[in-house]
């Protein structure tokens, strides 16, 4: 609950300054859109969805597939406190009576023109009328699937298989080479290591530069990551190649090892 009130707070806080942009320069950044598809809402969803994934790493948490409809909910309320701050701002105290919020926000939705630009042309579409409902469901469906980036904060975090909280990385060390065989050897050889201590170990034995220099073309990438609260590690040990003069890390770990704590 801690994280969906967090990222309450964070779609409001976004949809406020995306109004107060919109108000001084005219700029409604989140309509913006290629091809009808709502870019400028995705961008306002990596922002305003933060909240809720940096609480959830606060909380040792991890996002499941059913946040999706949280995200759904942050897009709605970050949209609407865009309208209500125009509201706020364009629309009397003294003429609210006559025009209620949401009879301000049926005007705004069907009264919204799109502008069209195809090469050096453009053109509106007029208002939109009963459609407009769509483009507005369209804007958070795309602020929603914009807050799906925030997945990439536990890409790679290491989380405890004894107490449940993400572990704090320690160190990481890379051995590269230029040779096949030599690489083939030291994986196969670091796949029979079945302890966290003897991989370290069979790790620090491995033959070759720590940095890759201009004729390395494979390597090895070992992550050491340790538990605060109950003191397990892990380590992952990750291959890596050089492509087209980059060094590419695979997620996909060649071997992956998990000590457990003493008093387990």
């Amino acid at each position: 609950m801690g994280a969906f009130v967090a990222g309450v707070v964070s779609s409001v806080v976004c949809g406020a300054l995306l109004s107060f942009l919109e108000i001084e320069t005219g700029i409604a950044a989140y309509s913006f859109g290629i091809w009808f598809v709502p870019v400028g809402a995705a961008a306002s969803g990596v922002v305003g969805c933060s909240g809720f994934y940096l609480a959830l790493l606060a909380a040792h948490a991890q996002p499941r597939a059913s946040g999706f409809l949280y995200l759904l909910v942050f897009g709605s309320i970050s949209l609407l406190t865009v309208y209500y701050c125009e509201y706020a701002y364009y629309v009397p105290a003294a003429a609210r009576e006559l025009l209620s919020f949401p009879e301000f926000l049926h005007l705004v939705t069907t009264e919204t023109e799109l502008t069209v630009s195809v090469k050096r042309a453009s053109g509106d579409t007029g208002a939109l009328g009963d459609l407009g409902y769509l483009y507005q469901a369209s804007l958070v469906v795309g602020y929603a699937v914009g807050g799906l980036a925030g997945r990439s904060l536990f890409r790679n975090k290491s989380r405890c298989g004894s107490c449940g909280r993400y572990r704090t990385k320690v160190i990481s060390r890379g051995r590269y080479t230029d040779d096949d065989v030599e690489y083939q050897g030291w994986v196969s050889g670091l796949a029979s290591e079945t302890t966290v201590e003897g991989a370290e170990a069979a790790f620090g034995r491995l033959v070759g530069p720590r940095t890759p220099d201009r004729h390395a073309v494979h390597g090895l990438v070992a992550h050491s990551h340790r538990c605060k609260d109950c003191g397990s590690t892990e380590l992952a040990v990750h291959p890596t190649e050089k492509s087209d003069g980059q060094w590419i890390e695979s997620p996909e770990p060649v071997l992956r090892l998990e000590s457990r704590p003493a008093h387990a």
